[in-house]
Parts: C-alpha cells; structure tokens; sequence
C-alpha cells in the first residue's frame, strides 16, 4: 500500500534528522496517514478516471488530510507539531527544503 511505502520512508529519514518534536514517530505516521486523504473525494476520483474539465481547487488533494491532521493536533494543544504536519502534508509534492 502506498501509505505504508511512504511511512516507512518517512521513518528511515527521519532517523537521520534532529527534530526536537515530542512523539515524533506518532506525528510521523499520522503525516503519512492522511497525506493523501482527499484521493478519496469523489471529486478527484472523477478526475483520475474521467476526461475533460476538473475544478483546480478540489483537484488539490493534500489539504483534506492536512487540515484533519491540523486539527487533530490543535485539539491537544500541540501547535507545533499542528503547524508542522499541516506544512509537509500541504507540500508533499513539492521540495521541502
């Protein structure tokens, strides 16, 4: 499964790099979880299996999952680790450097 593929890279990078976040291996596999949650729309479903127009706004997958991991974290009072998983998984296509 591609979530599983991506978490487990996730994990050997991660072990490379100093991030003084608390549970990082917990915030970590929740990033890989629901980088790709808006896959599930119907919306992008269409995209993927459909010709023709597509909204460019619903197109933009990655926000689902980052707002539901946003959330999650805020709820509990980690606004770092919020912040911080909102970003990858908002730019997971892109260069995080």
């Amino acid at each position: 499964m591609h979530t599983d593929g991506v978490a487990q890279k996730a994990r050997l990078l991660s072990s490379e790099v100093n991030f003084s976040v608390r549970n990082l291996r917990e915030l970590l596999d929740e990033i890989t979880r629901f980088h790709d949650l808006g896959k599930y729309t119907p919306h992008f479903q269409n995209y993927l299996l459909e010709t023709g127009a597509f909204d460019k706004i619903l197109k933009q997958h990655a926000k689902f999952g980052a707002v539901t991991v946003f959330e999650k974290y805020q709820k509990n009072n980690q606004f770092w680790e919020a912040l911080l998983a909102f970003y990858i998984i908002v730019h997971h296509h892109k260069s995080l450097s």
